[in-house]
């Protein structure tokens, strides 16, 4: 999906009634997110935190902050090398200070771990108890 960051413009407050001027694919994305009783945000780790795309999908959803039935959020991150996620945790938990959402876990693999069927089964655990 294309979505661009946010403009830092205040549309979505003064004349756009919590809807982004931008148009671009974020408005598929908008009606899940509106409708959610819990987010999950996965990423992989490229160079220590989420990806670009990910941050910029975040940054749209200031427009209306957190949706109206969601109570937790949880983060998936896998990475070739240790010890390079903390700087996406640190942006998920600060987010979920912000918005008010209950931290439902994070769950991390890092190098080999990547592929090792025990961890991935570990992962696909976590994510299945959401």
């Amino acid at each position: 999906m294309k979505i661009a960051g946010c403009l830092g413009c205040e549309y979505c407050h003064t004349k756009g009634e919590g809807k982004c001027i931008q148009q671009d694919d974020m408005a598929k994305v908008m009606p899940a997110y509106l409708e959610s009783d819990m987010i999950v945000f996965a990423t992989p780790i490229y160079y220590f935190d989420m990806t670009a795309q990910l941050s910029a999908a975040i940054q749209r959803v200031y427009c209306i902050g957190k949706p109206a039935k969601a109570t937790k959020a949880a983060m998936l991150i896998s990475s070739r090398s240790h010890g390079t996620g903390e700087g996406a945790i640190v942006s998920y938990k600060n987010m979920l200070a912000y918005i008010g959402l209950e931290d439902a876990g994070v769950c991390a693999l890092a190098g080999e771990e990547c592929t090792n069927e025990e961890k991935l089964a570990e992962i696909c655990a976590f994510a299945k108890s959401l």
